[in-house]
Protein backbone atom coordinates (compact mmCIF):
# COMPACT_ATOMS: atom_id res chain seq x y z
CA UNK A 1 0.00 0.00 0.00
CA UNK A 2 2.90 2.52 0.98
CA UNK A 3 3.90 1.77 -2.63
CA UNK A 4 0.84 2.32 -4.22
CA UNK A 5 -0.75 4.88 -2.07
CA UNK A 6 0.26 7.90 -1.24
CA UNK A 7 0.69 9.23 2.25
CA UNK A 8 -1.56 11.86 2.12
CA UNK A 9 -4.64 9.60 0.84
CA UNK A 10 -4.01 7.10 3.67
CA UNK A 11 -4.06 10.21 6.02
CA UNK A 12 -7.14 10.99 4.84
CA UNK A 13 -9.04 7.89 4.69
CA UNK A 14 -7.43 6.96 7.87
CA UNK A 15 -6.22 3.62 5.75
CA UNK A 16 -3.72 1.75 8.19
CA UNK A 17 -1.54 -1.54 7.50
CA UNK A 18 -0.78 -3.60 10.61
CA UNK A 19 -0.62 -7.47 11.93
CA UNK A 20 -2.82 -8.30 14.20
CA UNK A 21 -0.92 -7.61 17.02
CA UNK A 22 -1.41 -3.46 15.53
CA UNK A 23 -4.97 -3.75 16.05
CA UNK A 24 -5.27 -4.74 19.98
CA UNK A 25 -7.35 -2.96 21.30
CA UNK A 26 -9.00 -1.45 18.40
CA UNK A 27 -11.93 -1.78 16.11
CA UNK A 28 -12.73 -0.17 12.30
CA UNK A 29 -15.70 -0.62 10.65
CA UNK A 30 -13.82 -2.39 7.33
CA UNK A 31 -10.93 -4.43 7.20
CA UNK A 32 -9.63 -6.16 4.38
CA UNK A 33 -7.66 -9.83 5.27
CA UNK A 34 -4.37 -10.96 3.25
CA UNK A 35 -3.81 -14.35 3.94
CA UNK A 36 -0.35 -15.40 1.46
CA UNK A 37 1.00 -18.94 1.80
CA UNK A 38 2.85 -20.95 -0.76
CA UNK A 39 3.52 -24.55 0.06
CA UNK A 40 6.68 -24.15 -1.74
CA UNK A 41 7.98 -21.18 0.23
CA UNK A 42 6.80 -21.96 3.40
CA UNK A 43 6.90 -25.59 4.99
CA UNK A 44 3.73 -26.93 7.11
CA UNK A 45 5.11 -26.43 10.37
CA UNK A 46 5.81 -22.69 9.74
CA UNK A 47 1.97 -22.22 9.17
CA UNK A 48 1.46 -24.59 12.00
CA UNK A 49 3.70 -22.67 14.66
CA UNK A 50 0.92 -19.37 13.20
CA UNK A 51 -1.92 -21.07 14.99
CA UNK A 52 -0.46 -23.35 17.71
CA UNK A 53 -2.61 -23.93 20.16
CA UNK A 54 -0.51 -21.18 22.57
CA UNK A 55 -2.33 -18.68 24.85
CA UNK A 56 -0.76 -15.67 23.31
CA UNK A 57 -0.56 -17.12 19.25
CA UNK A 58 -4.79 -17.69 20.41
CA UNK A 59 -5.13 -14.13 21.61
CA UNK A 60 -3.47 -12.82 18.54
CA UNK A 61 -5.70 -14.57 16.27
CA UNK A 62 -8.55 -13.83 18.34
CA UNK A 63 -7.67 -10.12 17.95
CA UNK A 64 -7.31 -10.49 14.25
CA UNK A 65 -10.70 -12.66 14.21
CA UNK A 66 -12.75 -9.72 15.75
CA UNK A 67 -11.76 -6.17 14.87
CA UNK A 68 -14.35 -5.52 12.11
CA UNK A 69 -17.34 -3.56 13.29
CA UNK A 70 -19.06 -3.79 9.86
CA UNK A 71 -17.44 -5.61 7.09
CA UNK A 72 -14.30 -7.46 6.55
CA UNK A 73 -13.05 -8.87 3.19
CA UNK A 74 -10.92 -12.07 2.75
CA UNK A 75 -8.59 -12.47 0.15
CA UNK A 76 -6.32 -15.72 0.17
CA UNK A 77 -3.65 -17.41 -2.00
CA UNK A 78 -4.76 -21.09 -1.44
CA UNK A 79 -6.82 -23.17 -1.08
CA UNK A 80 -8.91 -23.15 2.45
CA UNK A 81 -8.40 -26.22 2.88
CA UNK A 82 -4.35 -26.17 2.54
CA UNK A 83 -4.65 -23.22 5.87
CA UNK A 84 -4.80 -26.30 8.25
CA UNK A 85 -2.09 -27.70 10.54
CA UNK A 86 -0.54 -30.86 9.70
CA UNK A 87 -3.63 -32.61 11.60
CA UNK A 88 -5.41 -30.36 8.86
CA UNK A 89 -7.32 -28.73 11.73
CA UNK A 90 -6.24 -25.33 13.06
CA UNK A 91 -7.79 -21.74 13.81
CA UNK A 92 -6.97 -20.01 10.59
CA UNK A 93 -8.54 -23.00 8.82
CA UNK A 94 -11.62 -22.97 10.41
CA UNK A 95 -12.27 -18.94 10.38
CA UNK A 96 -12.03 -19.04 6.98
CA UNK A 97 -14.38 -21.91 6.54
CA UNK A 98 -17.15 -20.07 8.41
CA UNK A 99 -15.95 -16.81 6.96
CA UNK A 100 -17.26 -19.08 3.78
CA UNK A 101 -20.66 -20.39 5.09
CA UNK A 102 -21.74 -16.94 6.04
CA UNK A 103 -20.59 -15.13 3.09
CA UNK A 104 -22.56 -18.28 1.11
CA UNK A 105 -25.85 -17.61 3.67
CA UNK A 106 -25.59 -13.64 3.60
CA UNK A 107 -28.03 -13.94 0.57
CA UNK A 108 -30.25 -15.96 1.80
CA UNK A 109 -30.82 -14.20 5.24
CA UNK A 110 -34.11 -12.53 5.62
CA UNK A 111 -34.58 -8.62 6.48
CA UNK A 112 -32.73 -7.98 10.25
CA UNK A 113 -36.40 -7.14 11.44
CA UNK A 114 -36.24 -8.57 14.37
CA UNK A 115 -33.64 -5.76 15.46
CA UNK A 116 -36.38 -2.99 14.36
CA UNK A 117 -37.53 -1.15 17.50
CA UNK A 118 -40.85 -0.39 15.84
CA UNK A 119 -43.52 -2.24 13.66
CA UNK A 120 -42.57 1.32 11.27
CA UNK A 121 -38.95 0.45 11.66
CA UNK A 122 -39.99 -3.11 10.61
CA UNK A 123 -41.85 -2.14 7.13
CA UNK A 124 -39.53 0.23 6.24
CA UNK A 125 -36.52 -2.70 6.11
CA UNK A 126 -38.68 -4.77 4.23
CA UNK A 127 -39.33 -2.74 1.75
CA UNK A 128 -36.19 -1.37 1.27
CA UNK A 129 -34.58 -5.34 1.10
CA UNK A 130 -37.27 -6.08 -1.66
CA UNK A 131 -35.68 -3.40 -3.62
CA UNK A 132 -32.13 -5.11 -2.99
CA UNK A 133 -30.75 -2.76 0.02
CA UNK A 134 -28.54 -4.03 1.99
CA UNK A 135 -30.01 -2.70 5.62
CA UNK A 136 -28.81 -2.53 8.92
CA UNK A 137 -31.18 -1.60 11.89
CA UNK A 138 -29.63 0.06 15.09
CA UNK A 139 -26.80 0.81 13.60
CA UNK A 140 -23.85 2.51 16.80
CA UNK A 141 -22.27 5.60 15.18
CA UNK A 142 -21.56 8.97 17.64
CA UNK A 143 -22.87 7.68 20.65
CA UNK A 144 -26.15 7.01 19.46
CA UNK A 145 -27.88 4.08 17.42
CA UNK A 146 -29.28 4.82 14.23
CA UNK A 147 -32.75 3.38 13.60
CA UNK A 148 -31.42 1.88 9.70
CA UNK A 149 -28.38 2.59 7.88
CA UNK A 150 -29.08 1.88 3.71
CA UNK A 151 -26.34 0.77 1.31
CA UNK A 152 -26.43 -0.19 -1.81
CA UNK A 153 -23.18 -0.40 -4.48
CA UNK A 154 -20.75 1.13 -1.79
CA UNK A 155 -23.04 3.90 -1.30
CA UNK A 156 -25.41 4.47 2.62
CA UNK A 157 -27.12 6.84 4.22
CA UNK A 158 -28.59 7.31 8.28
CA UNK A 159 -32.62 6.76 8.18
CA UNK A 160 -34.50 8.23 11.16
CA UNK A 161 -37.77 6.78 11.30
CA UNK A 162 -39.82 10.04 12.96
CA UNK A 163 -42.47 7.88 14.95
CA UNK A 164 -44.85 11.18 16.15
CA UNK A 165 -44.96 9.54 20.01
CA UNK A 166 -41.21 9.21 20.40
CA UNK A 167 -39.59 11.93 17.95
CA UNK A 168 -42.62 15.05 17.58
CA UNK A 169 -43.48 17.50 20.08
CA UNK A 170 -47.05 18.80 21.30
CA UNK A 171 -46.75 20.81 18.25
CA UNK A 172 -46.57 18.18 15.58
CA UNK A 173 -42.58 19.34 15.36
CA UNK A 174 -39.22 17.39 15.48
CA UNK A 175 -37.59 17.35 19.12
CA UNK A 176 -34.96 19.28 19.72
CA UNK A 177 -33.03 16.11 21.31
CA UNK A 178 -33.49 14.59 17.83
CA UNK A 179 -32.53 17.77 16.19
CA UNK A 180 -29.27 17.93 18.40
CA UNK A 181 -28.78 14.03 17.03
CA UNK A 182 -28.96 14.64 13.18
CA UNK A 183 -26.32 17.44 13.91
CA UNK A 184 -23.73 15.30 15.39
CA UNK A 185 -24.10 12.40 13.11
CA UNK A 186 -24.05 14.98 10.04
CA UNK A 187 -20.78 16.62 11.46
CA UNK A 188 -19.68 12.91 11.55
CA UNK A 189 -19.89 12.46 7.61
CA UNK A 190 -23.55 10.99 7.70
CA UNK A 191 -26.10 12.00 5.42
CA UNK A 192 -29.72 11.69 7.11
CA UNK A 193 -32.97 10.94 5.86
CA UNK A 194 -36.05 11.36 7.95
CA UNK A 195 -39.57 9.56 7.15
CA UNK A 196 -42.11 10.59 9.18
CA UNK A 197 -44.77 8.20 10.00
CA UNK A 198 -47.36 10.02 8.57
CA UNK A 199 -46.04 10.29 5.13
CA UNK A 200 -44.91 6.40 5.31
CA UNK A 201 -48.82 5.90 6.24
CA UNK A 202 -50.16 8.37 3.79
CA UNK A 203 -47.52 7.13 0.99
CA UNK A 204 -45.06 4.87 1.38
CA UNK A 205 -44.04 4.61 -2.11
CA UNK A 206 -42.85 8.41 -2.16
CA UNK A 207 -40.92 7.71 1.16
CA UNK A 208 -39.03 4.91 -0.73
CA UNK A 209 -38.16 6.48 -3.51
CA UNK A 210 -36.96 9.10 -1.49
CA UNK A 211 -34.58 7.18 0.36
CA UNK A 212 -33.45 5.84 -3.23
CA UNK A 213 -32.77 9.37 -4.40
CA UNK A 214 -30.74 9.62 -1.54
CA UNK A 215 -28.68 6.62 -2.17
CA UNK A 216 -28.17 7.42 -5.83
CA UNK A 217 -27.40 10.33 -5.64
CA UNK A 218 -25.38 10.20 -2.51
CA UNK A 219 -27.02 13.08 -0.62
CA UNK A 220 -30.07 13.72 1.17
CA UNK A 221 -32.61 16.25 0.17
CA UNK A 222 -34.21 18.30 2.96
CA UNK A 223 -36.69 16.27 4.85
CA UNK A 224 -40.30 17.71 4.45
CA UNK A 225 -43.18 16.03 5.39
CA UNK A 226 -45.28 14.37 2.70
CA UNK A 227 -47.77 16.55 1.03
CA UNK A 228 -50.85 15.66 1.46
CA UNK A 229 -53.55 15.21 -1.19
CA UNK A 230 -55.45 18.28 0.09
CA UNK A 231 -54.69 21.53 -1.04
CA UNK A 232 -52.31 23.07 0.92
CA UNK A 233 -52.46 26.70 0.20
CA UNK A 234 -55.52 27.10 2.26
CA UNK A 235 -57.68 26.09 5.31
CA UNK A 236 -60.38 22.98 4.36
CA UNK A 237 -63.64 22.97 6.21
CA UNK A 238 -65.15 19.38 7.30
CA UNK A 239 -68.67 18.58 9.06
CA UNK A 240 -68.30 16.89 12.10
CA UNK A 241 -71.11 15.97 14.72
CA UNK A 242 -70.77 17.28 17.80
CA UNK A 243 -68.97 13.56 19.51
CA UNK A 244 -66.45 14.03 16.00
CA UNK A 245 -66.13 17.78 16.88
CA UNK A 246 -65.27 17.04 20.39
CA UNK A 247 -62.71 14.68 19.46
CA UNK A 248 -61.04 17.10 17.24
CA UNK A 249 -61.05 19.86 20.07
CA UNK A 250 -59.72 17.38 22.71
CA UNK A 251 -56.46 16.10 19.97
CA UNK A 252 -56.14 20.01 19.22
CA UNK A 253 -55.44 20.44 22.89
CA UNK A 254 -52.84 17.23 22.95
CA UNK A 255 -54.64 14.53 24.48
CA UNK A 256 -53.27 11.03 23.04
CA UNK A 257 -54.16 8.21 24.47
CA UNK A 258 -57.91 7.06 24.25
CA UNK A 259 -58.85 7.05 28.06
CA UNK A 260 -57.45 10.68 27.93
CA UNK A 261 -58.69 11.37 24.38
CA UNK A 262 -62.12 10.86 25.72
CA UNK A 263 -62.15 12.60 28.92
CA UNK A 264 -61.03 15.57 27.25
CA UNK A 265 -64.20 15.32 24.86
CA UNK A 266 -66.35 14.10 27.35
CA UNK A 267 -65.81 17.59 29.04
CA UNK A 268 -66.04 19.52 25.58
CA UNK A 269 -69.49 17.89 25.20
CA UNK A 270 -70.37 18.76 28.74
CA UNK A 271 -71.22 15.56 30.59
CA UNK A 272 -70.44 14.86 34.29
CA UNK A 273 -68.84 11.17 33.61
CA UNK A 274 -67.59 8.89 30.73
CA UNK A 275 -70.35 6.50 31.18
CA UNK A 276 -70.27 3.73 28.99
CA UNK A 277 -73.02 5.52 26.84
CA UNK A 278 -70.57 8.49 25.93
CA UNK A 279 -67.28 6.03 25.49
CA UNK A 280 -69.65 4.12 23.28
CA UNK A 281 -70.40 7.25 21.19
CA UNK A 282 -66.87 8.91 20.97
CA UNK A 283 -65.79 5.15 19.82
CA UNK A 284 -68.48 5.66 17.19
CA UNK A 285 -67.20 9.23 16.25
CA UNK A 286 -63.24 8.21 16.48
CA UNK A 287 -64.07 5.38 13.59
CA UNK A 288 -65.08 7.97 10.74
CA UNK A 289 -62.36 10.10 11.97
CA UNK A 290 -60.40 7.30 10.98
CA UNK A 291 -61.63 6.02 7.91
CA UNK A 292 -61.36 9.89 6.26
CA UNK A 293 -57.72 10.02 7.28
CA UNK A 294 -58.17 13.01 9.41
CA UNK A 295 -56.91 10.91 12.70
CA UNK A 296 -54.06 8.11 12.59
CA UNK A 297 -53.80 5.68 15.16
CA UNK A 298 -49.65 5.03 16.48
CA UNK A 299 -49.40 2.69 19.09
CA UNK A 300 -52.37 3.41 20.39
CA UNK A 301 -52.16 7.13 20.67
CA UNK A 302 -53.81 9.09 17.99
CA UNK A 303 -52.70 12.05 15.98
CA UNK A 304 -53.73 14.44 13.12
CA UNK A 305 -52.25 13.00 9.91
CA UNK A 306 -51.43 16.00 9.10
CA UNK A 307 -50.98 19.42 9.90
CA UNK A 308 -53.67 20.29 7.47
CA UNK A 309 -55.95 18.30 9.29
CA UNK A 310 -55.06 20.03 12.81
CA UNK A 311 -55.17 23.54 11.41
CA UNK A 312 -58.30 22.42 9.35
CA UNK A 313 -61.91 24.25 10.36
CA UNK A 314 -64.58 22.02 11.54
CA UNK A 315 -68.29 22.45 11.63
CA UNK A 316 -70.42 20.82 14.12
CA UNK A 317 -73.85 20.22 13.25
CA UNK A 318 -76.23 19.95 15.44
CA UNK A 319 -76.55 15.88 16.80
CA UNK A 320 -77.65 16.39 20.15
CA UNK A 321 -76.18 13.11 22.66
CA UNK A 322 -79.95 11.90 23.71
CA UNK A 323 -80.57 11.61 19.87
CA UNK A 324 -77.24 9.73 19.06
CA UNK A 325 -78.11 7.50 22.30
CA UNK A 326 -81.39 6.69 20.91
CA UNK A 327 -80.51 5.79 16.99
CA UNK A 328 -77.81 3.23 18.68
CA UNK A 329 -80.58 1.87 21.08
CA UNK A 330 -82.43 1.41 17.63
CA UNK A 331 -79.31 -0.14 16.13
CA UNK A 332 -78.96 -2.52 18.75
CA UNK A 333 -82.73 -3.55 19.36
CA UNK A 334 -84.20 -6.51 18.18
CA UNK A 335 -87.39 -6.70 16.52
CA UNK A 336 -89.65 -9.58 16.65
CA UNK A 337 -92.75 -10.29 14.49
CA UNK A 338 -95.55 -11.73 16.64
CA UNK A 339 -98.71 -12.52 14.55
CA UNK A 340 -101.27 -10.29 14.97
CA UNK A 341 -104.48 -10.98 16.90
CA UNK A 342 -107.83 -9.38 15.47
Amino acid sequence: MAEHVPEETRARHDLVVVNPDGFQGDEWDVIYYSLSYDAKGMQQAALSARQAEREHIQGMLNVAFTRPRDEMHIFHTAEIDQFGMATGAGAIREWLEHCKRRSTASSLTPPPVTQAQSEFEAQVIRRLSERGVRVKPQYPSCGYFIDIVAEIEGRRIAIECDGELWHLDEHGKLKVEDILRQEILERAGWKVTRVPYRSWLLNAETQLNRIMNALNNDQTPTPTTEPEPQSLGQTRSFNVDAFESAVIRALKEGARDKDDLFKRAREFLGRSRLGPQIRLSLEDALSPLRTRKIVVCEDNEFFFASDDFRDASYVATLVSAPNRFRNQRHRRSRRYNYPRRF
